[in-house]
């Protein structure tokens, strides 16, 4: 994969590489930017084990009480690869490249697991009249991760397995000129403790050193009455909170993404250029943002002669984070998320 951006013009400085497909322009010139992506190896793959608990009983105490609860335990192990060398996690703490399975680094990249996953559920159901039902509930759900931010996407696109290199520099500067060509990929030797330090100019991915679960948490409250003999009202609050989530749909950010400074070179406005002068971007798959959803949702239903009316009316409020500038300020990028919808009426 091959990426270049001739410097013809303005080109943004603060461009941020994900992988995926390639793009070439071989027009003449200084490059101010450029990408690519060389693998040693074709087959290195990921593993990882998961197991799951689960317990659940009704009770109904009174004629018109019943309650149902449960509990979930999850345990999602770090992911680890067969092979030594076969794939590296970055550890933003120290700057280096923890190969798995060589010397003090295990298959597992030293991640340690959570045994603290517990999902409660709790249902409430109430008779209150004869005409008026009231239910309520509450559960805890924890998300697989996708895209890298448990399993995958991570620990077999970096270091020794595939190099990123990723060079880039301020507006109207060059990283080279297409006459001489870029440097070669880098591709350093594994230190025999198994920690490789990150070089400048290679992209990488991170992750917490320890599992860290997306979760949502969710409840409602519902009263449901009988108007007729075939028609109801129904009238609910609805709520739900994502606590270690993605900041916006993305499983990752750039925690090496240059602050707004006008007059300041690109390298010296990155957090880690003065740590470890990495002057590329740095994918983070954090889980550590949140959201949050709120609503009030009601409903009418009617039936006579073989027809049935349905209508439901919702007024929420959906907030999240961009995962832009996210590493800088989260307030900057706090908002109505993308699938917000204030008012929908169905009929």
């Amino acid at each position: 994969m091959l990426f270049f951006a001739p410097r013809t013009g303005r080109v943004n400085p603060d461009f941020t590489f994900s992988g995926g497909l390639g793009l070439a322009s071989f027009l003449l010139g200084d490059v101010g930017l450029f990408a690519r992506s060389v693998s040693t190896t074709t087959d290195a793959k990921e593993y990882q084990r998961r197991w799951f608990f689960y317990g659940q009983d009704t009770w109904r105490p009174t004629r018109k009480l019943t309650l149902n609860y449960g509990l979930r335990w999850e345990l999602i192990f770090p992911e680890y690869i067969k092979r030594p060398g076969d794939g590296s996690l970055l550890n933003l703490e120290t700057g280096e490249l923890f190969v798995g399975g060589v010397g003090e680094v295990n298959k597992h990249f030293n991640v340690k697991p959570t045994y603290k996953a517990f999902a409660p559920r709790l249902g409430i159901t109430y008779q209150w009249r004869d005409k008026t039902v009231i239910r309520a509930g509450y559960g805890r759900s924890f998300d697989i991760g996708t895209f890298g931010s448990l399993f995958g996407h991570t620990v077999t696109q970096n270091l020794p397995v595939l190099s990123i290199q990723f060079l880039n520099t301020d507006t109207f500067q060059s990283v080279f000129n297409l006459s001489q060509g870029p440097p070669p990929p880098v591709f350093p030797a594994v230190p025999a403790n198994g920690r490789l330090p990150l070089p400048d100019g290679v992209f990488a991915n991170a992750r917490p050193f320890k599992v860290r679960l997306p979760t949502l948490d969710a409840w409602n409250v519902t009263v449901q009455h009988r108007l007729a003999h075939n028609t109801f009202i129904e009238a609910a609050y609805v709520g739900n909170k994502g606590t270690h989530v993605f900041p916006g749909f993305d499983p990752n950010y750039n925690v090496n993404q240059p602050i707004s400074l006008l007059g300041v070179p690109n390298a010296l406005r990155r957090p880690f250029f003065s740590r470890f002068g990495w002057t590329q971007d740095i994918a983070y798959y954090g889980n550590d943002a949140d959201n949050r959803y709120n609503a009030l949702q009601t409903k009418f239903e009617t039936r006579f002669s073989g027809l049935n009316i349905l209508s439901h009316y919702t007024l929420s409020a959906a907030r999240d984070n961009s995962a832009d500038y996210f590493i800088h300020d989260r307030s900057l990028g706090r908002g109505p998320a993308d699938q917000d919808r204030k008012h929908v009426f169905v009929f």
